[in-house]
């Protein structure tokens, strides 16, 4: 039972990191003549976009949705190592200052800012809740025939 209290305890804080990098400001645009800020959640909608402009780390956000869910729920997670990789590789894009030429979306920025870090850690705390933390052990269920 502490393993499961541990797991949802992990889940909750990223949950509440991506909440908070949904109303952070995420990155600065030149728009001229003036720049503007992009909020987490202006570029979670504009994200849908993504193969369209070579970007794929937005469809992390439904495979966060799918681990966080099965966290809450006490559900395992199956192929719980091919999704951590994912969120990995799709934090690693963020957080990386180097493979920012390689997104679309963060090419067009002028800076990063706060909100795309957190989201970013958001999405390593999912896959550490995916991988590191010990399995929900499975109930015995009952036989065909056995009441």
């Amino acid at each position: 039972m502490l393993a499961v209290n541990k797991r949802i305890h992990v889940a909750s804080i990223a949950n509440a990191l991506f909440v908070i990098s949904l109303v952070l400001p995420a990155s600065v645009w030149d728009d001229y003549p003036t720049d503007r800020f992009l909020f987490g959640f202006e570029i979670l909608l504009k994200g849908w976009a993504g193969p369209l402009t070579g970007d794929f780390a937005w469809y992390a956000n439904p495979i966060f949705l799918y681990v966080s869910c099965s966290l809450w729920r006490r559900k395992n997670i199956r192929a719980r190592r091919f999704w951590a990789a994912l969120l990995v590789v799709a934090a690693t894009s963020v957080l990386v200052p180097g493979l920012h030429a390689y997104s679309w979306l963060l090419s067009q920025s002028q800076v990063v800012l706060v909100g795309a870090y957190v989201w970013g850690c958001s999405m390593l705390l999912a896959a550490i809740a995916a991988i590191a933390l010990p399995r929900i052990p499975s109930r015995p269920t009952p036989r065909h025939g056995e009441a």
